[in-house]
C-alpha cells in the first residue's frame, strides 16, 4: 500500500504509513500509477527532487493551504477513480 501524503510546507512525500503532523493526500494499492499521476499534477521544487502541493508554500495561512490542499486531493480523486488506485482521499473542512 502506497500512502502520499504533504506537511504544511507543501512537501509531498511517499511512504507505508503518515508520520505525526503530516496531512494524507491518498493512498492505495497501485503505487506506480499513484506515483506518476502526483509527478503529473504536482510542482516540483527548486531543488527538482521533491514535489510540492500546489499552492500550499505559498499560503499565506493555514485556511488558504487546506482550500490548496483540498484542490490538489480533488485533482487527485479524479485521476485516479478510473484505475481504482484510490482507496482513500480525504477532504478536509475548515475551523468554524
Amino acid at each position: 500500500m502506497t500512502v502520499v501524503y504533504c506537511y504544511r510546507n507543501g512537501q509531498i512525500r511517499f511512504g507505508k504509513r503518515i508520520p505525526k503532523g503530516a496531512l494524507l493526500i491518498v493512498k492505495g494499492k497501485n503505487g506506480r500509477k499513484i506515483r506518476e499521476t502526483i509527478a503529473g499534477c504536482a510542482r516540483l521544487a527548486y531543488d527538482e527532487k521533491n514535489f510540492l502541493v500546489p499552492g500550499v508554500p505559498e499560503a499565506k495561512n493555514s485556511l488558504q493551504a487546506i482550500d490548496a490542499l483540498n484542490r490538489f486531493v480533488g485533482q487527485m480523486k479524479k485521476r485516479l477513480q478510473p484505475s481504482r488506485a484510490t482507496l482513500h482521499a480525504p477532504r478536509f473542512t475548515r475551523p468554524s
